[in-house]
């Protein structure tokens, strides 16, 4: 078991290396539903069992519904015999508007008031025939989306009670999600979108999918964030693993890089910097390089020279000895403080620094390196 943690850490830590994100995931159907119907009676047909493939609008049940059946009929006799009398109604307006010159206004208001009685009749008709028909359908179970039934827990004969009670469980098919889950450091890293490789338990085969859905919280059992990806032909319930291809990319190297270099190049350089280019009598500008592992100090500028920051006296690990800890070492030229056999004088043109290891003894050059990592200390400044 060990190992297998192991295993899966190493791989977890490759995938990040490489700007991928491992997830896990399990299959679940896009769309489920608990199934229950809204009218009271006793089931009559039922069309499907576990199993089964349905299409969205199929008759899964159906409940006894003759009472329901001859209501229909009814209201359909009713919209007719209302739509006869709209008919009559209306021959009857437009014969008096014929004669409307040579008939009485009231009889013509009367043949008025009459046809918009029908007009209305005709509309309570279609009404009750549309609630007639809402009756009916209410006693037949649809599936509401393409799917395969999960659960049923109804027979033919038993009652049915209403909403409360739950029918069948049905989930969609072929359509599925990949219910995705990933460790919460990463939350900034996905984004809708993102690509995801992955493989199923047991299989070979790989597969790509977008990030549709990112969950909102974190789960703080597991400190896990979920995604969803949208898949079609996939059993609800297999699971695997695969990896989520981060959209913004790691960019450690780069900043590193972009924040290495001070800001102001100006900036007194006392430690963690490197001087470069100070062979051969060449100058360095106050900016100059100073690595703290490998430094040259062979024959040093003027102008680096005036310009360099002593000001430390613990500098880059440089201790001095204590007549030169009391020296006055600032950028400034003037360097005329002498104390003791040190003469820091104030042309300091060319002066050569010696560092020594334990017992002030000289150092020996090494590609014209110095080996700053065993604490060296200044010797001596000798005035030439």
């Amino acid at each position: 078991m060990n190992k297998i943690l192991l295993f899966l850490l190493s791989a977890a830590v490759a995938l990040y290396a490489q700007d991928r994100i491992y997830a896990s995931f399990d299959v679940a159907p896009a769309k489920d539903a608990q199934l229950a119907l809204k009218a009271v009676g006793i089931v009559k047909i039922v069309n499907v069992e576990i199993g089964s493939a349905v299409k969205r609008g199929d008759v899964l049940l159906e409940l006894e519904n003759e009472s329901e059946k001859l209501a229909v009929k009814l209201a359909q006799n009713d919209l007719e015999s209302a739509q006869t009398a709209k008919a009559h109604a209306k021959s009857v307006l437009d014969k008096f508007k014929l004669v409307q010159s040579v008939s009485s206004k009231q009889a013509f208001e009367n043949a008025e008031f009459d046809f918009k009685n029908a007009a209305l009749a005709e509309n309570r008709a279609h009404l009750a025939l549309n609630l007639a028909q809402k009756r009916l359908e209410d006693t037949r179970l649809l599936a509401p989306f393409s799917g395969t039934i999960s659960g049923k827990s109804i027979e033919v004969g038993e009652g049915v009670g209403g909403v409360a009670q739950k029918l069948m469980s049905i989930f969609s098919y072929p359509d599925v999600k990949l219910k995705l889950s990933f460790d919460e450091k990463f939350k900034d890293r996905v984004k809708i979108g993102s690509e995801f490789i992955y493989k199923l338990d047991g299989q070979s085969e790989e597969r790509r999918g977008k990030i549709s859905l990112i969950y909102p919280t974190i789960d703080t059992k597991n400190g896990k964030i979920y995604a969803e990806v949208r898949a079609r032909n996939l059993t609800p319930g297999l699971f695997g693993e695969g990896y989520i291809v981060s959209s913004a990319q790691d960019g450690d190297a780069t900043s590193d890089k972009n924040t290495a270099e001070p800001k102001n190049k100006d900036e007194n350089k006392t430690f963690g910097l490197k001087f470069e280019g100070l062979k051969n009598g060449g100058h360095a500008a106050s900016g100059a390089k100073f690595d703290d592992k490998k430094a040259s100090f062979l024959n040093l500028g003027a102008q680096a020279k005036s310009e360099i920051n002593l000001n430390s006296n613990s500098a880059c690990c440089v201790k001095f000895d204590p007549a030169a800890k009391n020296a006055n070492l600032m950028s400034v030229s003037n360097l005329s403080h002498k104390q003791g056999d040190i003469n820091l004088n104030a042309e300091f043109g060319s002066a050569q620094i010696l560092l020594a290891a334990k017992r002030q003894t000289f150092f020996a050059k090494r590609d014209g390196l110095a080996n700053l990592t065993q604490k060296p200390v200044l010797a001596k400044v000798r005035n030439v």
